[in-house]
């Protein structure tokens, strides 16, 4: 009894073993055994095998990753130093690295990498060597400000003889750089000069002698001075002659002495009120009559006549009544080269026809382009903003072959118009673009953008799928700035299951960027269909046109209905909504590439 118990309960204990575990490692599973199974020798032992191959051991090796590891955003790595993969890499350190290796980080602007190495054995940091305390190396750009850095060690021969160090910078700053320049003159020490200067006009004011005595000082004709001491004379006379005009000013004739012969006598032979005199050009001491006639002009102390130069002598405006009195001037009216004021008159010039590539020029000013691109596209370039400032164009597109774009495209870093276009296109028959250069701000201004079109038939741009062969078929479009308007209808022919749509010709795309605002299929426009049923009982399906821009598909308008539930306009198969013979009507109106508002 006891041996069947447990013979049972040895063929029971396998059977109520919980299942095998998998485990991973380094991207391969194995399947290992739980407590009380058996027969897992060699699952366990491969497990193990792994393990000691692919687990991080601590003695260290050859440890190779087959892809990045992330450590998770709380935890990191702690250790005595990291390595590089580079060769003679640094021996100390807690990076070390080889000599042409850097370390990174990524720009403000996420455009490029900052990269930190050495350039040999300097350290750099985005390709510009750093400065240190000990190398010689040359500065450029920097400014170091002397209030807060202490500048040592600045010889002589350390500035420049360029320097121009202005005087005021010298001692307390009293002595100007003019009379600083005074000392150029001297031929010996100044003190010297000086001293024995006052000595001599000390020893001269000692001198009792009347120097103005017949005996002492006589005047010459011709304006010569003769005497025993002539500095001394002129000295005295010019004492003498100062008390006396001070104390005789009533009299007339004589002064001390000094009559109006002398006068004469000094060169002035005669004299006319209000007539300047000179010093003589060539001795210096005799006087003369200015004879010359025209406008004076004084010049560093020397008064001569000569006549005034506009460009560098006169300054300010000049009243216009200083311009043939002012009679006909006024703010409508220019100074004529005849002498004249007039009136200023434009000539118009005729329109000039573009048929291909050509680049704007100065000599366009006030000139209207005709853009004609039926034999094919092509671009008018505009100049440089900033060398054309204030020159107005206009330009036309003359032909109606709406394929072929003309391009106005800017030049250099130019923008246009209020959005900063590099390139804006004129497209559609009677299309204009009155610009005009503003050179301050670098861009052209649109000052006119005209874009409306008339009605304009176009059976065979636009084509239906899903209707079948249509018949009585009529579709009409038209431009309102930067949005195309169709209308349309036909009778369908034998609809099909295929999804009902208008494909759109390649010159009419839709604009994803100006439609991006609108998600879940946004509905530009409504489709109908009269339908014809037996005995004359009629119904209508009445349902939207939308688009799958957001998708992509551009070149498509789609007949559908919204579905309430999930939001969205569904593509519908044109006989699950029309059938054969239906009359279809519709309307619509989005934005289309290039075309701007």
């Amino acid at each position: 009894m006891k041996k069947n118990l447990w013979l049972a309960l040895g063929l029971l204990i396998p059977a109520l073993a919980v299942a095998s575990v998998s485990v991973t490692i380094n991207g391969t599973s194995y399947t290992i055994p739980q407590t009380n199974e058996r027969g897992w020798g060699t699952n366990v032992t491969s497990w193990i095998q792994a393990a000691s191959q692919h687990l991080l051991q601590k003695s260290g090796g050859s440890f190779t990753l087959t892809s990045e590891v992330d450590f998770g955003a709380t935890y990191g790595l702690k250790t005595a130093y990291y390595k590089t993969q580079g060769s003679n890499i640094s021996t100390a350190g807690a990076l070390r690295m080889a000599n042409t290796e850097t370390i990174a980080w990524r720009n403000a602007g996420n455009s490029a990498n900052l990269l930190l190495g050495l350039n040999s054995n300097t350290l750099q940091f985005n390709s510009i060597d750093l400065a240190d305390v000990s190398t010689a190396q040359t500065l450029t750009n920097k400014t170091i400000n002397a209030d807060s850095n202490t500048i040592t060690n600045i010889e002589n021969a350390d500035i420049k003889a360029a320097a121009a160090i202005d005087a005021t910078k010298i001692a307390d700053g009293s002595v100007t750089s003019t009379e600083f320049q005074y000392i150029g003159t001297l031929t010996s020490n100044a003190q010297t000069q000086i001293t024995a200067n006052a000595t001599s006009i000390s020893d001269h004011l000692d001198d009792t002698t009347d120097a103005h005595d017949a005996s002492a000082v006589s005047f010459v004709a011709g304006g010569s001075i003769a005497g025993t001491d002539a500095q001394t004379a002129i000295a005295e006379v010019a004492t003498d002659a100062a008390t006396a005009l001070s104390t005789h000013d009533s009299d007339t004739t004589s002064v001390h002495g000094i009559t109006d012969t002398s006068l004469v006598a000094l060169g002035v032979a005669s004299a006319v009120d209000n007539e300047v005199v000179l010093f003589s050009s060539t001795g210096g001491k005799q006087l003369k009559r200015a004879s010359s006639s025209g406008r004076p002009k004084l010049t560093s102390g020397v008064l001569s006549v000569s006549n005034i130069d506009l460009a560098s002598e006169v300054t300010g405006n000049l009243p216009v009544t200083n311009l043939a009195g002012g009679s006909g001037a006024s703010s409508s009216t220019f100074w004529r080269g005849d002498g004249s004021w007039a009136t200023p008159t434009v000539s118009a010039s005729a329109p000039v026809a573009k048929t291909s590539a050509y680049t704007i020029v100065a000599g366009d000013h006030g000139k209207t382009i005709l853009a004609n691109a039926s034999g094919g596209a092509f671009n008018l370039t505009l100049p440089q903003a900033s060398g054309v400032d204030g020159t107005e164009v206009t330009i036309i597109r003359s032909d109606s072959t709406i394929a072929n774009k003309v391009g106005i495209v800017r030049s250099s870093s130019d923008t246009i118009g209020e959005n900063s276009k590099t390139t804006v296109y004129a497209i559609t028959k009677g299309e204009s673009y009155r610009l005009k250069a503003d050179g301050t701000n670098n861009q052209w201004l649109i000052l006119d953008h005209k874009t409306r079109t008339k009605r304009t038939e176009a059976n065979a741009d636009f084509a239906q799928n899903g209707f079948g062969t249509v018949t009585q078929e009529t579709i009409w479009w038209w431009r309102d700035g930067e949005n195309i308007h169709i209308s349309g209808s036909w009778r369908a022919g034998t609809v099909d299951g295929s999804a009902a749509r208008l494909d759109l010709p390649s010159w009419a795309l839709q604009d994803l960027n100006k439609m991006a605002i609108y998600t879940n299929r946004h509905s530009y426009g409504w489709v109908q269909g009269l339908r014809t049923g037996g005995a004359g009982s009629t119904a209508s399906f009445r349902g939207s046109m939308f688009s799958s821009a957001d998708s992509g598909e551009t070149q498509y308008m789609w007949f559908g209905m919204q579905d309430a539930a999930a939001g969205l306009h569904a593509k519908s198969a044109a006989n699950l909504v029309f059938t054969t013979q239906d009359a279809v009507s519709f309307e619509l109106s989005y934005p289309v590439s290039d075309w701007e508002p």
